[in-house]
């Protein structure tokens, strides 16, 4: 047994990168156990402001409206999304609630492997590494990018696409177009994920990509285009809902009542652990940020730009920056 585990281990870990489809088999087969035993909420938004409304779309029934939804600041767009899934699955006989809600995580996870896919093009493709199986692995499996994959929320769903977006962001041709169409869906799932558009975009600059900027500028709009109008026609307003969300939280402090966070917070309970900036990898650990941030430097400017903002607001989660 242990020879066959070093030989697994040897395998999953050194040669060459995979190829693409088996990549992504192995990401799908590492989501199955978050498809499958995830029941319940990650938390209790989850169901009120994004599982209720979308149920309601979908069957009609009735369901309690939060303070945010009566005050507009949540937009219908993921709702709507999620709505379709809904419909979809039952139209195909699923019906049972477990079976429902596993079946609903197993479309997200589909959509999940899309910035694998991306992961995959910019480390074989576009900048090849050396031994690229171990960070391909890493990256499939991680436990942030599980979660935000599979789970049905308007935060996961957008951090998905954020990331995405992000990666793809340093693709040639075209892929700055698709970068732009993502980040603007990422917006229609959490409006805060705007924050990488900025970021990648002076990222461009400084690599004298112009025409890269522009392509991410004009991928942007159908998303933005999208919940605009899904807002005029639900809340009666343009972009009504991220200005009441940020009128709401930002301007009248509303989210602060519901606990606040020093301004390190992200920093000690997400950077550190996360990136392993402890003793006695420290210096390693540095070492793989600066390579990484080289090698990506749009993922490593989102990221920052992403962390040093929500860290000035009172209010925090590390839901919040799954994606950074």
């Amino acid at each position: 047994m242990t020879s066959g585990l070093r030989r697994l281990s040897i395998w999953a870990t050194s040669g060459p990168a995979w190829p693409l489809a088996t990549f992504l088999a192995i990401g799908m087969l590492l989501r199955i156990p978050a498809i499958w035993l995830a029941d319940g909420h990650e938390f209790v938004d989850q169901s009120f402001q994004y599982i209720d409304p979308a149920w309601h779309l979908a069957t009609g029934l009735a369901w309690h409206p939060t303070w945010e939804w009566e005050a507009g600041m949540r937009s219908w767009t993921y709702p709507g999304l999620l709505a379709g899934i809904l419909r979809g699955l039952m139209f195909l006989g699923i019906e049972e609630p477990f079976r429902l809600m596993r079946a609903v995580r197993a479309v997200h996870a589909a959509i999940s492997l899309l910035p694998l896919w991306l992961f995959w093009l910019a480390i074989v493709r576009w900048r090849p590494i050396a031994s690229p199986r171990l960070p391909l692995l890493l990256f499939a499996g991680s436990g942030f990018l599980v979660t935000t994959g599979v789970q049905p929320s308007g935060p996961a769903f957008g951090a998905t696409l954020a990331i995405a977006a992000v990666l793809a962001f340093h693709g040639p041709r075209w892929f700055p177009a698709l970068a732009g169409l993502l980040l603007g869906l990422a917006f229609c799932g959490r409006v805060q994920e705007a924050l990488f558009g900025p970021a990648l975009a002076m990222v461009g600059i400084w690599q004298r990509r112009p025409a890269a900027v522009v392509w991410l500028i004009a991928g942007c709009v159908p998303g933005l285009l999208l919940l605009g109008f899904v807002d005029y026609f639900t809340l009666g307003g343009f972009f009504s809902s991220p200005w009441a969300y940020f009128e709401a939280n930002i301007l009248q402090g509303a989210a602060s009542k519901f606990g606040q966070r020093p301004w390190w917070f992200y920093l000690a309970a997400g950077v550190v652990p996360v990136a392993v900036l402890v003793p006695p990898w420290l210096r390693i650990a540095a070492n793989r940020l600066a390579i990484g941030a080289r090698l990506l430097p749009g993922a490593a400017a989102a990221a920052a730009l992403h962390l040093l903002v929500h860290s000035c607001i009172a209010r925090k989660a590390l839901r919040f920056e799954y994606a950074s």
